[in-house]
């Protein structure tokens, strides 16, 4: 750390130093390397000679043994790697803890049990393979290895049904895994083109113009991200289709959105620049939306390309989707999100929807919040059961509705008689 940090101060780190110190009774459990003269960055931070040997020792030793159970826990395949050499590639319910709880027996046997998981495979990376194991009581064949091989389950019949995929990860071009899962602040993995629409007023094209600069130049003096800023009539698929595309504007605005029209999350669509999301039409003035969907197909980019629109019902509305794009890490936002004209001083409460899509690429209503949303069925979800029907007949029935009434009723009257009796020996006390 460097000894004037103005950002972390290095009191914190020798704070935190003396408490782990304390609690492991132990003075050389923790060791500090403070640069004299040293920023919150500075050179050799990461490279310097004494991290250098940090890392030979700790990297280059041997790994502790595999416990003979253990876990393998994601929310989100796209943030999460590998445990024990099994990674979780896909949920069948995505965005929800998925797990795999594994234990190694006799015979290097291993016995994997799911819950919400819909495809995974093995690394081979540090463990090595088991030679045989079951998944969910299923005998599978000896392993395979990621990318040519993975596992996945076919949940289109009510029985568990396993088996090997040896796509070589060519599912991703149709469906979300850790390369376009979200959320949308993952769109800035990989190098990103601004694009801004030209269809409408110069004053609107102005201001879109100088957003677009505005955020490239935040993300260059942030994280050194550089970003190029085209018009749409500017788009060429051969210089920029292995990019990330942001455009301001929607397909009525955009004409690259137009294009792209076809790759739209299915359960989404547009009319001039309002936005239908399911159901649901946001056409209100000062509505602003952003949101990201896969593109490959429509930019002849690879399988983990995507997109992103920003846009609004109006120029107010346009600025506040432009504060829904994640230009730091306070900037939290799913797939999608809808801000309504609140949002400027009510913060997530001005949110109007907000979402993520599901594996095809689709909405799904039990993976998103819409503020005039009163009902939701889901095909994740099992319908709900019919009440049973009463076989009494209809009088018995009547009977024991009023039975039940008048016992209540009974019940009532008798508690307020004791209380009114208990307050009239109070009174005649004093």
């Amino acid at each position: 750390m460097g000894s004037v940090d103005n950002n972390v101060p290095p009191f914190h780190m020798k704070r935190m130093a003396r408490l782990v110190q304390q609690l492991s009774h132990n003075v050389s459990s923790v060791s500090i390397s403070e640069v004299v003269g040293g920023g919150h960055w500075f050179d050799g931070i990461v490279g310097g000679a004494v991290m250098q040997t940090f890392f030979d020792q700790h990297v280059n030793s041997s790994r502790p043994p595999l416990p003979p159970t253990f876990v393998v826990t994601t929310l989100n395949p796209a943030t999460t790697e590998s445990r024990g050499g099994i990674r979780i590639l896909q949920q069948i319910r995505p965005h929800r803890i998925s797990r795999i709880t594994v234990t190694r027996g006799e015979d290097d046997r291993w016995i994997l049990v799911t819950e919400n998981v819909r495809r995974f495979g093995f690394t081979n990376v540090t463990y090595g393979m088991p030679a045989h194991f079951t998944v969910d009581g299923v005998e599978i064949p000896a392993p395979a290895c990621l990318p040519a091989s993975h596992y996945s389950i076919s949940t289109s019949t009510s029985s568990l049904s396993w088996h090997l995929s040896n796509d070589g990860g060519a599912w991703e071009a149709t469906e979300r895994g850790p390369s376009t899962y979200g959320p949308l602040e993952r769109i800035l993995m990989r190098p990103l083109v601004i694009v801004v629409g030209t269809s409408t007023s110069e004053h609107s094209r102005t201001l879109r113009q100088n957003w677009a600069i505005y955020m490239a130049n935040t993300l260059y003096y942030q994280v050194r991200h550089v970003v190029a800023v085209i018009d749409d009539v500017e788009y060429d698929a051969k210089v920029h289709g292995s990019s990330n595309l942001v455009m301001l504007g929607g397909p009525s605005s955009n004409t690259l959105a137009f294009k792209l029209g076809s790759c739209l999350p299915s359960g989404l669509g547009f009319k001039d620049e309002n936005i239908t999301i399911g159901s649901t039409t946001f056409s209100d003035p000062s509505t602003g939306y952003a949101f990201q969907f896969g593109c490959d197909k429509c930019t002849s980019g690879d399988a983990s390309s995507m997109c992103a629109i920003i846009s609004g019902t109006d120029d107010a509305g346009f600025r506040k989707g432009c504060g829904l794009f994640p230009l730091s890490s306070t900037v939290m936002v799913p797939d999608y999100a809808v801000a309504g004209p609140r949002w400027g001083y009510a913060g997530a409460g001005g949110l109007l929807a907000a979402g993520f899509w599901d594996n095809l690429w689709r909405y799904d209503c039990q993976l998103a919040y819409v503020a005039t949303q009163d009902q939701c069925s889901s095909p994740y979800l099992p319908p709900s059961p019919s009440p049973p029907s009463s076989s009494l007949p209809g009088w018995k029935t009547a009977l024991i509705v009023l039975g039940s009434v008048g016992g209540a009723i009974l019940v009532g009257v008798t508690v307020l008689a004791r209380k009114y009796w208990a307050r009239k020996k109070e009174y005649e006390r004093i």
